[in-house]
């Protein structure tokens, strides 16, 4: 195995890629090539396919939910918080948690509270 993977990479290092993707054409091979990020996004199939989600609002685009179901399709509709423990100190205080025992917990770095 070593040796085949050895001479593959000679090959395809030494030829550029339409003539290396010609090669496997020709000999019905399978392969792809790894794509760049900005491949990914611009892939034609990959959009028509709905693979990559985007959410008001944001710059950032990230892989859409896997299954897609017809009838309960799943989305994106926020990228979360941009801090970490942004709600921590909510969600403890609606859990029962005294502002003082939640001071308490940051204190001890068992928490993060966010900044300011």
């Amino acid at each position: 195995m070593d040796e085949i993977s050895q001479k593959l990479d000679g090959y395809i290092s030494a030829h550029d890629f339409s003539d290396v993707a010609a090669e496997f054409k020709r000999c019905d091979a399978v392969a792809a090539p790894v794509l760049s990020v900005e491949d990914i996004l611009d892939h034609p199939q990959i959009a028509h396919r709905g693979a990559i989600a985007e959410v008001a609002g944001e710059e950032t685009r990230v892989v859409a939910p896997v299954p897609h179901m017809e009838k309960t399709p799943g989305s994106v509709r926020w990228l979360g918080r941009s801090e970490i423990g942004a709600e921590g100190a909510e969600i403890l205080a609606q859990i029962g948690y005294t502002p003082d025992e939640i001071t308490g917990l940051a204190a001890q770095k068992i928490i993060t509270l966010p900044r300011g």
